[in-house]
């Protein structure tokens, strides 16, 4: 057995070497191989030591930004504090309630004949504002929606009338609702539905006393909303244009402006320091301002203003223009005639409000 166990060895001693040297050859590969890989794993463990490492700085880092953002955020809010307070203390400024730039203090006066007010101008959009106006309780407390002082109302109206008939005839037609917004007595609604408008009063702050059973209602829909010599009482004016937008496309308005980039001196009538209730006063450019702002057209009719979300082309206003100079000259029998289809509501009106149609 012995001999044959050698026999084979003999004969196969060099397939033996062979495949013993293979496996030598494999198991040393192996081994570098598993070396190799030991020293990537080690590698990888340094690498991961050094990403948590980085991972703590940059929460570090993070940390303190932080830190800083808070601190800077504080900074900033008593900045803020210390400015308004300053200017507060020495009356130098306000904010502009149209455009939110600072407004620089131009004068004071007595209003009410007994409150000290400032006066402030923005050169931004070139409008004049009070101080906050903490009079104005008193102002609207015993004027019955009207001021004494106001004694061209009727006036005011009855041009009104006249030219917001050509301005809607021409732009809406005949066909429509229209609202007047702050309608005090109702004086405009009736003349408009007088004339054959179909115009309804909305005032939360005055008795209704001319226009009775013609009042505005959130069901409807209106072409145009008409809102005379009321931007100037507005201590927000942006928000309650905002309103108006919202329940008509269309707003035909007046008050009177200030020139581009010239203050009006104390004795502008229109200041009204006697009745405290004029806090605003507004330029064309403070118009385009508002109108840029709430995504709007701006245009002048004549005296009446308009903000419109409708594109109106030049021609067209140039043509409403020369129609209501020609308006304000003609007897009431030639403005009828310019106003074709036009029908007086006043006895169908009785009827309504009667409970008699």
């Amino acid at each position: 057995m012995k001999n044959k166990f050698l026999n084979i060895f003999t004969e196969n001693k060099y397939t033996i070497v062979y495949l013993f040297g293979i496996k030598m050859t494999f198991k040393n590969r192996y081994n570098e191989l598993n070396y190799r890989y030991n020293e990537l794993n080690a590698k990888h463990d340094e690498l991961n030591y050094r990403y948590n490492e980085l991972n703590a700085k940059y929460d570090e880092l993070n940390y303190r930004y932080d830190g800083l953002n808070y601190r800077y955020d504080f900074l900033d809010s008593n900045y803020k504090y210390l400015v308004k307070k300053y200017n507060v203390e020495t009356n130098k400024s306000r904010l502009c309630p149209i455009c939110e730039h600072t407004s620089l203090f131009i004068f004071n006066s007595v209003v009410l004949n007994k409150h000290e007010v400032n006066y402030y101008y923005c050169q931004n959009c070139s409008t004049i504002v009070t101080e906050k106006p903490y009079w104005l309780d008193e102002a609207y407390s015993n004027d019955n929606g009207i001021v004494a002082a106001d004694t061209g109302v009727l006036v005011r109206n009855n041009d009104c009338s006249k030219i917001v008939s050509v301005i809607i005839y021409n732009l809406f037609g005949k066909d429509f609702k229209y609202l007047d917004y702050s309608g005090g007595y109702g004086i405009f609604v009736r003349l408009m539905r007088d004339i054959g408008f179909d115009f309804y009063w909305h005032d939360p702050y005055t008795t209704n006393l001319i226009a009775r059973g013609f009042e505005y209602s959130k069901d409807e829909k209106y072409k145009a909303l008409t809102c005379f010599e009321v931007l100037e009482h507005l201590e927000y004016p942006i928000d309650s244009i905002k309103k108006m937008l919202d329940i008509s496309d269309n707003i035909l308005f007046t008050t009177s402006l200030i020139d581009d980039n010239i203050i009006p001196t104390k004795d502008w009538w229109y200041y009204a320091f006697h009745s405290g209730q004029h806090i605003i006063f507004y330029s064309e450019k403070s118009m385009r301002y508002i109108a840029n702002m709430l995504n709007v057209n701006f245009y002048k009719f004549n005296s009446i203003m308009c903000f419109t979300r409708t594109s109106i082309p030049e021609s067209t206003i140039q043509k409403i223009n020369d129609c209501i100079n020609q308006s304000m000259n003609m007897s009431n029998n030639d403005f009828k005639n310019l106003l074709q289809g036009l029908k007086n509501r006043a006895m169908d009106d009785m009827y309504y409000v009667s409970g008699m149609n």
